[in-house]
């Protein structure tokens, strides 16, 4: 039997709903906690799915202690999901969460049961993920790792860390000016962007970020907690269908097979950079939209920052250096303009004297042809100053480092 409670999170994905379970049945949980959301009304056939993946929840064979919340109506994603996991711990102190596209392979348990134990009255850690998206690069001696990303496809936490969580995320805004949020967030300038404005669009609640799980990870940063992420993939997402439709490299990645003796990592307790890095340039990174937007909320957005970051710096040295080069060339016909009054003065029939009317011309010439080059040599100069000058080294001060 399992010593862990399980809490199971379904919807309408029968097929799903009855691999994982079949998981969750090789586990034998003294205590199984079953949640669902009800059917939305605009969704034609919806309400069949809804209950044949129920049927397929109900199916448990063994001894256990079982207690379902099925909702009648639909509350969608951020609000069933999250509300589920608030009525899970107030009935436990610890377990496992799994939701019915997420299948875990036995090794997950015995890791959730090790780490929960280990790390039972360490207030750092907050959360124990399933997943591992280090591509086979193993991070340290141990068989887990820390990590500043909570992933939520199969994870485990405690009742102490989950009262941190808040859905509206109502001091958001006080823990973003306070600068601290940032601090705590991992990644360069553009991911730390990233992460705080899909915070920021969860907050707000925009229509595209009708979420859960975007809460729990600012509750992590703002407590500057860490979570513990196993040394190879012991949950694979099989979701490709339905609401929760996920196409990416990181899912349906093979189980992993843990020692018999599982070893938690050791201290310090500080993430693993490098393991971070990686999830996030996989799964954050974003594409070239995401950057232009990046960069136009670092120029103009009112507020964002006192002057730019390095990588808004090099962007603008290019621009600024493209602009002065095609400043340069118009200029160059100034001198030319120049040279051709000069051959053309010089061209014509000599004739002596100096104050005669062609001689007059000839002077003329020779000024407007100096004063040319002079200006175009006095502005090339100029040029050539600043763009040194541009590209001097100077320290920069960030939106991210601010305090006040």
């Amino acid at each position: 039997m399992g010593k862990l409670p399980v809490l199971f999170l379904i919807f309408n994905r029968p097929e799903t709903t009855r691999r994982v379970f079949d998981a969750i049945r090789a586990y034998r949980p003294e205590k199984l906690f079953i949640a669902a959301d009800g059917p939305r009304p605009d969704r034609a056939g919806e309400a069949e799915m809804c209950r044949l993946a129920r049927e397929e929840a109900r199916k448990y064979d063994w001894p256990c202690e079982v207690k379902t919340r099925f909702l009648d109506a639909n509350l969608g994603c951020r609000d069933a999901v999250s509300s589920a996991v608030t009525w899970y711990f107030s009935q436990v102190d610890e377990g496992v969460i799994l939701e019915d596209d997420c299948l875990p392979c036995p090794d997950f348990f015995r890791f959730a049961e090790t780490m929960l134990e280990h790390f039972r009255d360490d207030e750092k850690v907050m959360h124990i993920s399933g997943v591992n998206f280090q591509g086979g690069v193993r991070r340290g001696e141990s068989d887990g790792f820390f990590s500043t990303i909570p992933h939520i496809w199969g994870w485990a936490s405690w009742k102490r860390a989950w009262q941190h969580y808040d859905v509206e995320m109502k001091d958001y805004p006080q823990v973003r000016a306070s600068g601290e949020l940032a601090a705590n967030l991992p990644g360069t300038r553009y991911l730390k962007w990233v992460l705080l404005r899909m915070m920021e669009q969860t907050y707000r609640k925009s229509p595209y970020f009708n979420t859960w799980d975007v809460q729990w990870h600012y509750a992590l940063a703002k407590c500057g907690a860490l979570a513990v992420a196993p040394n190879v993939n012991l949950v694979s997402n099989i979701g490709g269908s339905s609401t929760h439709q996920v196409e990416s490299s990181v899912c349906g990645l093979l189980h992993g097979k843990l020692p018999d003796e599982i070893t938690p990592p050791k201290p310090p307790e500080t993430a693993d950079v490098a393991a971070d890095m990686c999830t996030l340039n996989k799964i954050y990174a974003g594409n070239w939209r995401s950057k232009i937007r990046y960069l136009w909320e670092r120029m103009f957005s009112p507020g964002r920052c006192r002057c730019p970051g390095p990588a808004m710096i090099r962007f603008l040295k290019i621009i600024l250096t493209g602009a002065l080069a095609l400043i340069q060339l118009a200029a160059f016909m100034i001198p030319l303009f120049g040279l051709t009054y000069f051959i053309r003065e010089f061209g014509g029939d000599n004739d002596d004297g100096m104050f005669t009317p062609t001689a007059v011309r000839r002077w003329k010439a020779v000024l407007v042809s100096a004063a040319c080059f002079a200006i175009w040599a006095g502005q090339f100069y100029a040029m050539i100053r600043a763009l040194f000058k541009m590209w001097g080294k100077r320290p920069v001060t960030t939106s991210f480092e601010r305090k006040d």
